[in-house]
């Protein structure tokens, strides 16, 4: 009875996946074509940055271009979440985390992956969102770097969280990511009380921390790396993993070509990572590896914890978790 429900609940979650773009390359709109038409667990969005932009029709049946206003998206705070690399107020970053924080609430878990991300298959993304959007993690990301102390001198870009996070901070690459529900909704009170949204990179790593959600690190994930070149033998060496960055589109289609007709079922993906993979839960304020998938077996918390509430205006009680998360700084985000 109890797996009986357990299966219930998974296939109701309703989950998402989100191509960030500036303006989709036909690669992208071909690909999230497929992916429509092969499954029907994942719904599937283009998010353009360009409103400029006019989408092709004719893909309704398969998935949504979805196009938001600048000044709608910086009004309600969600804005600056990638000032800092891009020198841009509002770009897609800001505006998927809009759309599914205040315009999609129903949806449970949703990817949101950049376009110059390489998911090899829809079977590679099916598998991966089957094992991450059963409600036991609420951001699944590449790692989960750790700064305890507030060094600067261990990351480029610690020094954008002064200010904007009491200690400890943590980081991961975001090119790809999974967030639940719980995390969305951590992160639009934060978008609220502030007016603004930090940095991607520690933003989401931190809040689903300081919250006490759980964050999941899948080895299928370890290939999202800045800067690195991937021929197609590595690709077919392990074809459920992610790669980051793939950024010639006409590539990406060469890539996928190569690998229909294959029947890579799980346990193909083989390599020692893989093997010795066990999922690890990171309780808040507890020091964490760069790559847990590496360390034996951690003990587990309990998959829901208590829910903080946060004073969404100022002079709200405080005895909270806010305190932790937001320093005294006074809001909003200077322009």
């Amino acid at each position: 009875m109890s797996n009986n429900h357990e299966l219930e609940t998974k296939n109701k979650r309703k989950c998402a996946v989100c191509f960030l773009t500036r303006t989709p390359h036909e690669e992208i709109i071909r690909f999230a074509k497929e992916i429509g038409e092969q499954q029907s667990t994942i719904d599937v969005y283009i998010m353009i940055d360009d409103n400029t932009y006019q989408p092709p029709e004719g893909y309704n049946n398969y998935f949504q271009f979805v196009r938001i206003d600048n000044a709608e998206c910086c009004s309600h705070g969600y804005k600056m979440s990638s000032h800092l690399v891009l020198q841009k107020e509002c770009m897609s970053w800001d505006k998927s985390i809009y759309f599914f924080c205040m315009k999609k609430i129903e949806y449970d878990f949703v990817w949101l992956v950049e376009d110059d991300t390489f998911i090899p298959s829809v079977q590679a993304l099916v598998s991966l969102n089957d094992q991450a959007s059963s409600g036991q993690y609420d951001l699944v990301c590449q790692k989960n770097d750790h700064n305890p102390n507030g060094r600067l001198d261990t990351w480029a870009h610690w020094h954008d969280a002064q200010g904007k996070f009491q200690l400890p901070w943590y980081h991961s690459m975001v090119c790809a990511i999974g967030v639940s529900r719980r995390l969305l909704n951590e992160i639009s009170k934060y978008a609220k009380y502030r007016g603004f949204l930090p940095f991607i990179e520690y933003m989401f790593n931190t809040i689903a921390m300081q919250a006490n959600l759980r964050v999941h690190n899948p080895p299928e994930l370890s290939t999202i790396i800045w800067r690195q070149d991937w021929p197609y033998e590595q690709i077919q060496a392990r074809p459920m993993n992610w790669y980051h960055p793939i950024k010639d589109f006409n590539l990406q289609r060469a890539h996928r070509q190569k690998l229909i007709g294959r029947e890579v079922p799980i346990a193909n993906n083989n390599n020692t990572e893989y093997q010795q993979y066990q999922p690890v839960y990171y309780p808040y304020g507890q020091q964490q590896p760069q790559y847990p998938y590496s360390m034996p077996p951690q003990p587990t918390y309990p998959t829901y914890p208590a829910y903080p509430t946060y004073p969404i205006y100022p002079g709200e009680p405080t005895h909270n978790t806010i305190s932790a998360i937001v320093p005294s700084a006074p809001p909003p985000y200077p322009h």
